[in-house]
């Protein structure tokens, strides 16, 4: 069974859905409803992250999912993370040369974005969302982006988000 982002169903109603996050993520304040589907086994826990809105538009910038895979004790994120490798060094145990890009990209997102992103677009349910997701039992961080964190992942995200 696949399930849907928030409002990704009705964006995309062709790619035929069968279930959508949104029918979890209903709480006033942002973060989930009070236990994931019974369908997950216990083994998941999530929490919304919707609050995130650029300075004057009004209109939801950030969203996310978040994910603790409860057995494995891992984070499961998308963008609250991000975790590019800016040299040979930042990749654990391994040989590799990273690309310009990737480099010239890591120091957009670390020094202009996530400056803005840690002050200018938070907002007071933001604080709920983080206790959430750092009450959880986890160690480490699997992200979309950029290289896995395996030791100290709580510390690591404190520091991320300016905690």
């Amino acid at each position: 069974m696949s399930w849907a982002c928030p409002s990704l169903r009705e964006k995309k109603p062709e790619v035929g859905w069968r279930s959508s996050l949104d029918e979890l993520l209903d709480a006033s304040n942002g973060l989930t409803s009070v236990s994931p589907p019974s369908a997950w086994g216990g083994v998941l826990q999530l929490c919304w992250i919707k609050d995130k809105v650029p300075l004057s538009l009004g209109v939801p910038f950030f969203n996310e999912v978040v994910f603790c895979h409860t057995p494995s004790r891992t984070l499961i994120v998308t963008d609250l993370w991000w975790n590019y490798p800016g040299s040979r060094e930042d990749v654990e145990g391994r040989a590799a040369d990273v690309p310009l890009s990737t480099r010239l990209w890591k120091g957009g997102m670390d020094k202009i974005y996530r400056p803005v992103y840690n002050t200018l677009m938070r907002t007071p349910t933001c604080a709920q969302s983080y206790e959430t997701i750092l009450a959880w039992t986890w160690n480490y961080i699997a992200p979309c982006h950029g290289e896995p964190v395996a030791t100290d992942g709580k510390r690591v995200l404190r520091e991320h988000l300016g905690l």
